[in-house]
């Protein structure tokens, strides 16, 4: 836990320091980790849905309108595939966190949820997002004869793979733990 919250007490009996909790400071303290974890995962479904029905609706128009390879339809299809996936899974993220008191307790809880939902969808996204529309780019290219795009898949996907990495590494997992000490400290009981 951040013990810079902490309040020191002389206990004048067993001549002993005794800490308290500076209970505004604590409420501050989660609140602050709360609303980040909140906005940084509705950025992420934001973007998501953005991108994949943009992209989904942009390529399906250039499809339809002529001039495409027949197999646009299918990359196209996919990316509103993945949109439409992205929309059920925010529906099913906000349900889960209705199950949460309403408490400093369930505050923890919910931001430790949104924590491990951003680090399962980011080891997730790679594996099952990223390779796959790779892979559909990449025939798409061999099928329209653009080899020199065939580079973009080499290039792209080692650095969004490591620096998914970074990120799960140096920001998400060091909150989580914060998060998961703060919890363990709340539901110590002090003696």
């Amino acid at each position: 836990m951040e013990f810079e919250d902490m309040q020191v007490l002389w206990n004048e009996q067993s001549s002993e320091k005794l800490y308290a909790i500076d209970q505004s400071a604590l409420n501050k303290m989660i609140d602050k980790k709360a609303k980040k974890s909140i906005r940084q995962v509705i950025l992420f479904e934001a973007m998501l849905i953005f991108i994949n029905f943009g992209t989904g609706g942009w390529m399906m128009y250039e499809a339809i309108d002529g001039g495409s390879h027949p197999f646009v339809y299918l990359l196209a299809a996919a990316y509103l595939a993945y949109g439409c996936y992205t929309v059920y899974q925010r529906f099913g993220r906000k349900s889960e966190e209705t199950q949460f008191d309403n408490s400093i307790l369930g505050e923890v809880d919910k931001a430790i949820y949104r924590t491990k939902y951003l680090i399962q969808q980011g080891s997730r996204m790679f594996w099952w997002y990223l390779i796959p529309l790779m892979i559909g780019f990449s025939i798409l290219m061999v099928l329209e004869q653009k080899y020199s795009w065939l580079l973009l898949p080499v290039i792209f996907l080692p650095l969004v793979h490591y620096g998914i990495k970074w990120e799960m590494r140096k920001l998400h997992q060091p909150r989580r733990e914060s998060l998961e000490s703060i919890r363990e400290a709340l539901l110590t009981d002090p003696e």
